[in-house]
């Protein structure tokens, strides 16, 4: 069938699922064989995870792609790369590294020592890793000097979770002579952050994006943890840094340009000099995401510094917050279908955090810049497999009123049917 569409340019499979599952390479050869194919995305599958029998892994074939996106969920449950879809992999990216210019792969599965050490990468603008801690080399090489065959990158995405056991490896240690790699980079993003990084100093000017946190977030494994279900995927460790590391690092960063910022961090008593400082080091920020932590002896949310902060900001249009607020539910086990548990929250406790939320959006929106226009809060999720979602509130502004936090529809509580009395975000 597809190939009577000789015009096809955009092919993508989706598969909502935590478990991933394959494609098998007879169908992966028919889409390259499209020869007017200019991107292929392919969310939650595998690449010819098994071979049939007789079946090779070769293609007479591949059209010149321009986006490839596969991606995997985290903590899936399906085991080791098979070896057959690392070498399918390393097969279609030996045919389309001249031609690609966005590029999104698990780290776990991609063959990242042919990546870095023998292709070519001459129009790549995008690279989009996720997955375990990239390693390429025996001693690893620092991954400064991976991307020199990728001159014209301008987004480098790199979501590397933190194994257990493993020390987190700076972008650029120091003592490491290097140059700096790219040039026109404007969006960068780095799991596990390290203080002693020698890359912040050589960020470019121009950056317009930096992201500076852990993945999976580290609130992911908060929200599993104290929910009470078990997590199949302990592979992860945070070693979070505190507000004043953090307040070191971007010390560091001389980006008058910067438009987007991505912290992560537990608080300590370093915080508020490190949200007064965003103002004047950022002055062109549009968006801000803050996931920030409690202490482990604070008890309520430091609202005033926070809020200060953001009123600094003068072209602030959206913030993502999570507060940590302690009014945070706890999912609670109920007798489900056929015997199983079901895991949900009781409405009082979701009343309590929606009316919090509601609290925290609304002292938000009073002390606003104009420019704000949405306020984006972390709350639970109801999907046993994905623990968060969002609480998105509109910034209403009337003359001689002062502006409010109007929560948007699409983010509302529902009752669960079977059971009355327990609530969850839909």
């Amino acid at each position: 069938m597809l190939t009577r569409m000789p015009k096809l340019q955009v092919v993508s499979f989706t598969l909502e699922s935590i478990y991933a599952h394959g494609l098998p390479w007879s169908v992966v050869q028919t889409l390259l064989s499209l020869p007017h194919l200019r991107e292929l995305s392919l969310h939650f599958l595998h690449i010819a995870p098994s071979l049939q029998q007789g079946e090779e892994l070769a293609l007479a074939s591949c059209a010149p792609l321009t986006t490839f996106y596969l991606s995997l969920p985290d903590g899936r449950y399906t085991g080791a790369c098979s070896p057959s879809e690392r070498e399918a992999l390393a097969l279609i990216l030996r045919l389309t590294c001249n031609s690609l210019e966005h590029l999104t792969l698990p780290s776990d599965e991609a063959p990242v020592q042919e990546m870095f050490t023998t292709m070519e990468w001459p129009h790549l603008r995008t690279l989009h890793l996720r997955g375990e801690s990239l390693s390429v080399g025996s001693p690893p090489i620092p991954y400064v000097s991976l991307f020199a065959r990728m001159p014209h990158l301008q987004r480098l995405e790199l979501e590397l979770g933190q194994p257990i056991g493993v020390n987190p490896r700076p972008f650029w240690p120091r003592g490491f002579v290097a140059d700096w790699p790219l040039p026109k980079l404007r969006h960068l993003t780095l799991s596990s952050p390290q203080v002693d990084d020698l890359i912040y100093t050589a960020l470019p000017t121009s950056l317009r994006s930096l992201t500076l946190r852990y993945a999976p977030h580290y609130i992911t494994n908060v929200m599993k943890e104290v929910d009470g279900y078990i997590r199949k995927d302990r592979r992860w460790r945070w070693p979070l840094l505190r507000s004043s590391e953090v307040l070191e690092i971007l010390c560091l960063c001389l980006l008058p340009s910067l438009e987007h910022l991505e912290l992560e961090y537990r608080a300590d008593d370093a915080e508020s000099e490190l949200l007064s400082f965003l103002g004047g080091a950022f002055p062109n920020l549009t968006s801000l995401v803050m996931l920030r932590y409690r202490s482990h002896h604070e008890l309520t949310v430091p609202l005033k510094s926070i809020t200060g902060a953001i009123s600094s900001l003068a072209h602030l249009q959206t913030l993502s917050f999570h507060a940590d607020l302690p009014e945070t539910p706890v999912r609670q086990s109920v007798p489900g279908y056929k015997g199983r548990t079901n895991y949900c929250y009781q409405y009082d406790d979701v009343q309590k955090f929606v009316a919090a939320a509601q609290s925290v959006a609304d002292a938000i929106a009073r002390v606003s810049p104009a420019s704000l226009e949405t306020i984006r809060i972390w709350a639970p999720s109801d999907n046993t497999h994905r623990a968060t979602r969002m609480l998105v509130f509109g910034v209403v502004r009337q003359e001689e009123v002062a502006a409010r936090a109007e929560i948007l529809g699409g983010e509302r509580v529902r009752v669960w049917l079977s059971r009355p009395s327990a609530l969850c975000f839909c």
